[in-house]
C-alpha cells in the first residue's frame, strides 16, 4: 500500500512538473491525439488521414485489461490534447489517469456514448470488444468526427469527409464479406466470447465457448458439456485473441484435433493496416475455419 501511495504521490507531482515546462516543449502545430488501443487509432487515422495521425497508449505487449502505465506512457499522455478509450471497465488503468490529464486535455470515452442512444435490450455489454463490429465502428467513428471537429474547427470539413468516406467503405465492406462467409459458414468454438460483436454483424455463429469470459476458468460440468458437444458436432478452429492459447484450449484442441487461429482482435503492430485492412484479417482468418 505505502508502495502504491508513493507511486502515486510522483506521478501526481511528474505530471505538475509538465505543466510548469515552456508550452513551446509541449505545443504541436496540430491536434495531439491519443487512443488506448490500436484499433482506435486505426479508426481515428481514417478520419485524420491528411491533417494528422494518433499516437496509440497500450502497445500490443500489454493487456487493455491489466496494464499499468510506464513513464513514457505516462509523458505521451500528458502531452494529448485528445484521449480516445472504449470504458473504464474495459481499460481499468485510465479510469484513474483521466484525473491527472492537464486541464487543457480532453477525452472521449466511447461506450456510455454509444449505449446513450440504445435501448435497454441493445445496450453494448461492458467486454469492450466493440470495435469488432463493423456496424458499431461506424456509430463510433461519428463520435470522433464530431469531438475532432469540435476541437478542430479549422479541418472539420476533412474531417466529416473522412469520416463519411470511411463509413461508405465499411458499409461495403460488410455487404461484401457476410455474402463471402456464408459459403460455407466457418465453423469454431472460442477461446471467450470476444467474436460477439463481429458475430451479430456478419450473421455468424460460434458453436460455443470455453470460458465465459477473458479471465475466467471454464468449470468441470462446462468442459464435460464442450466435450459431449464437440463428440456430436465436430467443429475446424478453435480461436483466440492472443497467443500461446491457455492450457484448456490447448487440451481442448488436441482431443479434438482443432486448428488453433489466432484472431488479432488489436491489429497488427508491425503492419500498416487502414479499417477495412483490419476487418480483412479477421475475415481471412475464419476463412481458415471451413
Amino acid at each position: 500500500m505505502r508502495t502504491l501511495l508513493h507511486f502515486f504521490g510522483e506521478t501526481r507531482l511528474w505530471f505538475f512538473c509538465l505543466l510548469l515546462l515552456p508550452p513551446a516543449l509541449l505545443a504541436d502545430n496540430g491536434l495531439r491525439v491519443l487512443t488506448s488501443i490500436r484499433p482506435l487509432q486505426i479508426i481515428t487515422n481514417d478520419i485524420m488521414q491528411g491533417v494528422g495521425r494518433a499516437d496509440v497508449l497500450i502497445d500490443a505487449a500489454q493487456s487493455p485489461h491489466h496494464f499499468q502505465l510506464k513513464p513514457s506512457q505516462m509523458r505521451l499522455a500528458s502531452r494529448a490534447d485528445l484521449l480516445i478509450w472504449i470504458s473504464n471497465d474495459f481499460e481499468a488503468g485510465l479510469k484513474r489517469l483521466q484525473h491527472s490529464l492537464p486541464q487543457r486535455s480532453q477525452t472521449l470515452q466511447l461506450l456510455p456514448l454509444l449505449n446513450r442512444h440504445s435501448s435497454k435490450s441493445d445496450a453494448l455489454d461492458a467486454d469492450g470488444h466493440i470495435w469488432l463490429s463493423p456496424d458499431i465502428v461506424i456509430d463510433m467513428a461519428r463520435l470522433i468526427n464530431a469531438k475532432l471537429s469540435a476541437m478542430d474547427a479549422a479541418h472539420a470539413a476533412r474531417y466529416r469527409q473522412n469520416t463519411e468516406h470511411l463509413i461508405a467503405a465499411l458499409k461495403q465492406w460488410k455487404q461484401k464479406n457476410r455474402a463471402r462467409l456464408q459459403q460455407p459458414q466457418p465453423s469454431y468454438i472460442v477461446d471467450h466470447r470476444f467474436m460477439t460483436h463481429f458475430e451479430r454483424s456478419l450473421s455468424l455463429s460460434a458453436h460455443d465457448s470455453l470460458r465465459n469470459s477473458h479471465d475466467g476458468h471454464p468449470s468441470i460440468r462446462h468442459l464435460s458439456r464442450l466435450q459431449a458437444a464437440l463428440k456430436q458436432s465436430p467443429v475446424q478452429c478453435l480461436l483466440v485473441s492472443q497467443l500461446p492459447p491457455s492450457p484448456q484450449a490447448q487440451q481442448i484442441s488436441q482431443q479434438f484435433k482443432l486448428r488453433i487461429q489466432l484472431i488479432e482482435t488489436l491489429g497488427n503492430p508491425g503492419k500498416a493496416q487502414t479499417t477495412t485492412d483490419f476487418f480483412d484479417a479477421i475475415a481471412a482468418a475464419l476463412e481458415h475455419c471451413r
